[in-house]
């Protein structure tokens, strides 16, 4: 008997080369996975650092609200105290009973007032060398010799400030039925 060498028909699929392919996709797949995994993890330790610096920045924040708060109570404390110590001694003690009448509702004044009581605050604990008695007294004299410039800003202020024309309300009308800005107004409607 004579064996057939005849090849098997090829009916368009190789098994060999279908595998080949098969791994080659799967290869190329798990490199686009390692690559998925290698970003996720790249962004995962992104996230964290990320996280990390918005805890710490909460935590300067909460640092900064503590120095800010007590930076305005001390402040609040120091207009307090430079008022009595306006009150009860530099007014008193120098008869600046003209010059400084109603200094508390003018802000320059009491800039003044309270730049004096920081002065003679560090002259008294000895704190700035540069701040003696003299000098002091001199800071004093100078402030003496702004506060009628101080008053006359404030002054004109006041007046430009009650005299500035205020922007009309556009709805507002004039007796005459036109509206402030000059135009005419839409009446009413009527009911029918």
């Amino acid at each position: 008997m004579t064996q057939n060498t005849q090849p098997e028909p090829d009916h368009g699929y190789d098994a060999s080369s279908a595998s080949a392919k098969s791994e080659e996709v799967l290869e190329e797949l798990a490199a686009v996975i390692d690559d998925l995994s290698n970003e996720v993890a790249a962004r995962s330790t992104h996230l964290t650092q990320l996280t990390a610096d918005v805890d710490q920045l909460g935590q300067d924040v909460d640092a900064l609200a503590k120095v800010l708060n007590t930076h305005l109570t001390a402040w609040d404390d120091i207009h307090q105290e430079s008022i009595a110590w306006a009150n009860d001694w530099l007014i008193p003690t120098f008869s600046l009973y003209i010059e400084l009448e109603g200094w508390s509702d003018i802000p320059a004044l009491r800039s003044e007032v309270q730049a004096l009581f920081i002065g003679y605050r560090a002259m008294a604990a000895a704190k700035e060398a540069s701040m003696t008695p003299l000098a002091w007294h001199d800071s004093l004299d100078r402030s003496i010799a702004r506060i009628p410039q101080h008053r006359m800003r404030h002054t004109d202020a006041q007046k430009h400030h009650h005299a500035a024309p205020t922007t009309p309300n556009t709805h507002e009308t004039q007796p005459n039925g036109l509206s402030l800005l000059g135009l005419p107004n839409h009446p009413p409607a009527q009911p029918t």
